[in-house]
């Protein structure tokens, strides 16, 4: 058996970085006839509309305080948040419940498509126009020729609902 010189063999084998590509999972939903995605860390449970007992809306606000397993819980209506009209409760229609920085609350969708898996490398920013909407679809990511914009849930609770989609 052959053995390399002896400063070879203390030499730690070198790591191929290239198989330790890391991944992140994004829920694909649907508003009208755009799509965006969130991430699924963020996730805590997906509904159907109509198994949540819708209350009455927030004065001022695109939200309303319904009630889910008995508790009561902030859902925003995001047709409403993005200015594309009322959500209109279908079979399809999703209440996905989030849980971002310990704060629960629901997100109303017209329907819920797929889990998608991509490399994290594949998450860009964001080029949404404006600022303001930046700060609410912070990234994108590209799925089978379509552009999904990444909604942060965090900014539905911390900054007034942007006005321009």
């Amino acid at each position: 058996m052959v053995m390399g010189n002896k400063q070879e063999q203390n030499q730690p084998d070198a790591v191929d970085t290239t198989q330790s590509e890391e991944f992140r999972q994004f829920l694909c939903f649907r508003l009208g006839d755009r799509e965006f995605a969130v991430d699924v860390m963020n996730v805590r449970e997906i509904v159907r509309a109509s198994d949540v007992a819708k209350g009455n809306p927030l004065e001022g606000n695109p939200s309303y305080d319904w009630s889910h397993s008995g508790k009561p819980i902030k859902v925003f209506d995001l047709r409403a948040v993005f200015h594309l009209g009322e959500a209109v409760l279908e079979d399809s229609t999703r209440v996905i419940f989030v849980d971002p920085d310990q704060r629960h609350f629901g997100m109303l969708v017209d329907g819920v498509s797929e889990i998608v898996r991509v490399k994290t490398s594949q998450v860009q920013e964001s080029q949404t126009a404006s600022d303001k909407m930046k700060m609410v679809f912070p990234e994108q990511v590209s799925v089978g020729g379509r552009a999904l914009l990444c909604l942060d849930p965090t900014q539905l609770t911390t900054s007034r609902q942007p006005k321009d989609s």
